[in-house]
């Protein structure tokens, strides 16, 4: 890769950087609305009883159901828990240690992007301090 090569790659990485970051705020914006929709129509559905019921649409099959999800199993999760079984602290700490110690480690390379003191994340417009314009394709 020559010098040219790398400044137009660097270019294209700051607008489709800019391109991601506006697209995640969207993203997250509906994904808001999506929630804040799906709450109401789920107290709906309780209230009416409606919880067998399926709708039809034109492409698909909406059910209510119900969702389990379990927390994470975090170190501090293991540490309250394995105290309730051995009652030494020093075997806990031993335990935990050494599931910390056995973790997998992988190791990337990456940019990043640091906006500079009173540059708001996510603008349309961002000069960065090499002169590449971020704004994006339109």
């Amino acid at each position: 890769m020559d010098l040219t090569v790398f400044e137009d790659s660097m270019k294209k990485w700051v607008r489709l950087d800019t391109q991601i970051r506006l697209a995640n705020q969207q993203l997250r914006t509906m994904r808001n609305e999506h929630d804040t929709i799906t709450k109401s129509l789920c107290d709906f559905i309780r209230e009416h009883k409606m919880e067998h019921r399926k709708i039809e649409t034109a492409d698909s099959k909406i059910e209510y159901y119900e969702k389990r999800s379990h927390s994470s199993l975090s170190y501090a999760f293991l540490e309250k828990y394995l105290a309730d079984i051995i009652h030494d602290d020093k075997t806990i700490d031993f335990i935990i240690e050494y599931l910390k110690s056995k973790r997998e480690t992988k190791t990337t390379y990456d940019i990043k992007r640091t906006f500079k003191k009173g540059m708001k994340k996510g603008t349309a417009k961002v000069r960065e301090s090499s002169g590449y314009d971020s704004e994006p394709d339109g």
